[in-house]
């Protein structure tokens, strides 16, 4: 989550921010490389995490169990901050329309619309950054109704057939999407690629779940994946993508399947690759995954507004970037810490926290 506020900043540094709230006066072609790298694993990693561990609570706890946590910690969460993020996205769209100049393409549809004599859809009303907490709870009820069968199939599969077959899936699934920009709408519309993209994701992570005695074999093989994941991001697909050249129905499906192909090999090569690094008991790395939750639900107004307010200052754009960065990543883990991790808060979005061990401790065992 935290690389999701990473890729958010950078947002209006893009060349092509004209589809973002606000354009930054630096924006350069760097950042698009970064957006456009970091944005072909970023989701489907997080999906794949999701879904294993969809699976482990289902094998440890049970459906009915499963189902009443991802309630409390992905449906309840998404129901408060979702209602408090509408009224802030359409006050900030609207700041950037009286602020901005020129005003995005983004900007200027969305206040054209506002506009019409025709009222909204509730559909069409924005949940922004909180889209993927939507789709996962689809993820969850659609998992726990055919989780039985997929064990079945799951156990014919070794390691690598089923990340194979995953692959050829996920690269059937984007011929779905419009573009390889892969730009989701930010509404309650379901956009049928995204849910077959980030629904195959998921559903790889429970397949990976159910490979975990298998693991050693994927450490063995993750650098050579994170290898080729990256050796697939030739200049002249990274040209196609960023440019959006019209290509021809064969060339696309190819495309589709390259894509399919990094994502893969980048997503299960990272996993290999940092599977001892997320397994160890540093308290550093659990404190930070804690956090991220609260960071990443809260930091969009903040880093908007700053977008919105910064956008014509004339410095470094690097220096603009790091500073944005740290006035929304400082304060909300300091109230984070403060406020939150041991509120109810916080016991929402990670569990029940104690501030000593002696009073988890006497908690147990009361």
């Amino acid at each position: 989550m935290l690389l999701g506020i990473i890729y958010h900043v950078a947002n209006s540094f893009h060349t092509e921010a004209h589809k973002w709230i606000v354009k930054d006066i630096t924006a350069n072609s760097f950042v698009d490389a970064f957006l456009v790298y970091s944005h072909i694993f970023r989701m489907p990693l997080f999906f794949i995490i999701a879904g294993f561990f969809c699976a482990l609570v289902i094998r440890r706890k049970g459906k009915g169990a499963m189902i009443k946590n991802r309630l409390k910690r992905i449906g309840l969460p998404f129901l408060i901050f979702g209602i408090l993020f509408i009224p802030a996205w359409m006050a900030l769209v609207y700041y950037s329309y009286i602020y901005v100049e020129p005003r995005t393409e983004f900007v200027a549809a969305i206040m054209q619309g506002a506009n019409s004599n025709q009222p909204p859809s509730l559909l069409e009303l924005p949940i922004g950054h909180l889209w993927f907490l939507y789709y996962l709870l689809f993820f969850y009820l659609i998992y726990a109704l055919v989780q039985p069968a997929l064990d079945k199939v799951f156990e014919k599969l070794s390691m690598f057939s089923g990340i194979g077959l995953f692959t050829v899936l996920i690269g059937f699934g984007l011929i779905l999407a419009p573009s390889l920009n892969l730009e989701i709408s930010g509404n309650f519309v379901i956009q049928d690629w995204a849910f077959v993209l980030y629904g195959l994701s998921f559903l790889s992570g429970a397949f990976l779940y159910s490979k975990r005695s298998k693991f050693d074999a994927l450490e063995s093989k993750a650098k050579l994946m994170t290898f080729i994941g990256f050796a697939l991001l030739a200049p002249i697909f990274v040209w196609y993508t960023l440019a959006g050249i019209e290509l021809t129905q064969l060339t696309r499906y190819l495309a589709n399947f390259i894509y399919a192909a990094m994502m893969v090999c980048m997503c299960f090569g990272l996993i290999g690759l940092t599977n001892k690094l997320i397994s160890s008991t540093s308290k550093t790395i659990r404190y930070l995954s804690d956090a991220s939750y609260w960071l990443y639900i809260m930091h969009m107004p903040i880093i908007v507004y700053l977008q919105i307010r910064w956008y014509d200052w004339e410095i470094n754009g690097a220096l603009k970037y790091l500073l944005m960065l740290s006035i929304v990543m400082v304060p909300l883990l300091l109230m984070y810490q403060l406020f939150v991790r041991y509120s109810f808060i916080g016991t929402m979005l990670n569990g029940k926290k104690y501030r000593n061990k002696k009073l988890k401790q006497s908690t147990a065992t009361a």
